[in-house]
């Protein structure tokens, strides 16, 4: 456990101290909403485990209050029984006594122990005397009984005929059968007995059945069928069984509806679906949205770092130059100066030397051009802006070079859309103008085409210029626009860097295309 804890600590600790890019935030909001999930899964069980706990106690009240119902209703029954069998038996003994007294002053006949009978309330009477003589009344009413006297008193209770009988030896008769109707106080015993204590029971809410297993009462207080107990509803449903054992034995079977426990409990699993379903809806929402800010801040960051990395680069690009202007150019002039004088001056040179003095007049010339052309980028722009027709300004830039384009075969296209204005600096554009016609033309050496375009297209000016010649990679288009590279041999790889900040400075943009040897350079100028 330990280890665990410890490992987790060290896991969050990462997450906490992890950059953006290895630990990024729409995978720390799925982390914390399946955190909050697993939270509330818990809950959901907790509430699952309580409410089956509260439910299962309530059952068991339930069981253990009917139990103690039916026990004291047993007590009840069992001391009922006793009092009714002590009743009879008392009476019925005293009857018998004084009938055999009667009948040894003067014998009954059927009709006379008939008329008695009815005097005294019993149901039956019947003489056996010593000689084996047996006289009854009413008459017959002893047909299917086990009437014979044993040597001790006997009370037997007949369910069948509800009727308690006793057989016992008189004093002077063989034998006394007495029976005494039971019909009211069966009924008695029926409403105080279990039979109606359970069927009351049964329509207790709550309670779908109630059943008693195993030995429980005997058959004297017990007056019914168990069968009718003991036999469940077809239709139960839900129900929970509590079994309770009795102190006066046997086992009590209590069936406690469920219905409404398990309507709880469906209710609970679809709230918690519900929940579920909202709460992963709105973590994805929320993991796309955060996932959406990360990726704009970071292209953000990832943007102000590329121009602060390029303002650092042009400072020490401007320090470079600077020291290069002083202690480079002076001595290149000086030695070009010296190289035209030599040219001028010196008679008697060879056509080879003077080849020679021309090819490193031309380098020093080269060298000259790429220390003006670090001057020049690394020089603050300083803008003038006017407002120009920007139809008409291309048109006026590309007339220099009409003639050097029909020499070297370059068909120039041009589509230009009518009155589209910018307020743009005239020098710096034809500075652009200049770099791009350059370019297109240093890449068509034996002849292609120059494709000029100009439309509105939302609010900005759209120029963008084809030529080819150009078999440039995905890779090498995105870094024209760095400085200093270039994919020609005598290129310095600042024309393109040099057309990209003028562009800019005007709040414009510039892309970059290369297809099918085609090479498409696209700059937006705003609108005025």
């Amino acid at each position: 456990m330990v280890y665990f804890s410890r490992n987790l600590k060290e896991f969050f600790k990462g997450i906490k101290e992890a950059p953006a890019e290895r630990f990024p935030i729409w995978a720390a909001n799925l982390l914390f909403f399946f955190l909050l999930f697993c939270m509330v899964l818990s809950f959901f069980f907790y509430q699952m485990a309580a409410a089956r706990n509260a439910f299962l106690k309530d059952v068991n009240a339930h069981g253990r209050l009917v139990a103690e119902v039916v026990s004291l209703n047993a007590r009840g029954a069992v001391l009922a029984g006793d009092v009714v069998e002590e009743v009879f038996g008392r009476f019925l003994s005293n009857t018998a006594r004084f009938i055999d007294y009667l009948d040894t002053v003067q014998p009954f006949t059927a009709e006379e122990l008939t008329a008695f009978a009815r005097e005294s309330g019993l149901a039956g009477i019947r003489i056996v005397r010593s000689s084996g003589a047996s006289v009854e009344g009413p008459g017959h009413w002893t047909e299917g009984l086990n009437a014979s006297c044993g040597r001790t008193p006997s009370l037997n209770y007949m369910a069948d005929r509800h009727l308690t009988v006793l057989t016992i030896t008189g004093m002077h008769a063989g034998c006394i059968v007495l029976a005494v109707g039971t019909s009211q106080i069966d009924a008695m015993l029926s409403e105080v007995g279990l039979k109606k204590t359970l069927s009351k029971l049964y329509q207790i809410e709550g309670i779908r059945y109630v059943r008693l297993e195993g030995a429980l009462l005997d058959d004297s207080v017990f007056r019914g069928s168990h069968e009718d107990l003991m036999n469940e509803p077809s239709d139960l449903g839900h129900v929970v069984e509590e079994r309770v054992p009795l102190e006066t034995g046997g086992l009590l079977v209590v069936g406690i509806d469920a219905t409404l426990f398990h309507e709880m409990t469906h209710r609970l699993v679809r709230d918690f679906t519900i929940f579920s379903l909202l709460l992963a809806l709105v973590g994805s929402l929320l993991s796309w949205l955060l996932y959406g800010m990360q990726k704009r801040y970071l292209q953000a960051a990832r943007t102000f770092e590329q121009s602060l990395s390029a303002q650092r680069e042009d400072a020490a690009l401007g320090r470079a130059t600077a020291a290069i202007a002083h202690e480079i150019r002076n001595p290149l002039n000086a030695i070009a100066m010296a190289m035209q004088r030599l040219i001028m001056e010196v008679q008697g040179l060879s056509g080879e030397h003077r080849k020679l003095l021309d090819v490193s007049l031309s380098a020093v010339g080269r060298a000259n051009r790429i220390i003006s052309s670090l001057l020049h980028y690394a020089r603050p722009i300083q803008m003038q802006k006017t407002e120009m027709d920007l139809k008409g300004f291309i048109e006026d830039s590309l007339q220099p070079y009409r003639g050097r384009l029909e020499e070297l075969g370059i068909t120039l296209q041009l589509e230009m859309e009518d009155g589209l204005r910018v307020g743009a600096d005239v020098n710096l554009l034809g500075q652009v103008m200049d770099n791009l016609i350059k370019n297109a033309m240093d890449a068509q050496p034996e002849g292609g085409f120059l494709r000029i375009s100009v439309h509105r297209a939302d609010g900005e000016a759209r120029l963008c210029i084809q030529n080819a010649g150009c078999a440039l990679s995905e890779d090498e288009v995105q870094r024209v626009f760095e400085p200093y590279y270039t994919t020609r041999i005598q290129g310095t790889g600042l024309g393109l860097a040099i057309v990209k900040r003028i562009i800019f400075v005007h709040g414009g943009r510039v892309e970059a295309f290369a297809k099918e040897g085609v090479f498409e350079l696209v700059c937006y100028l705003p609108l005025l």
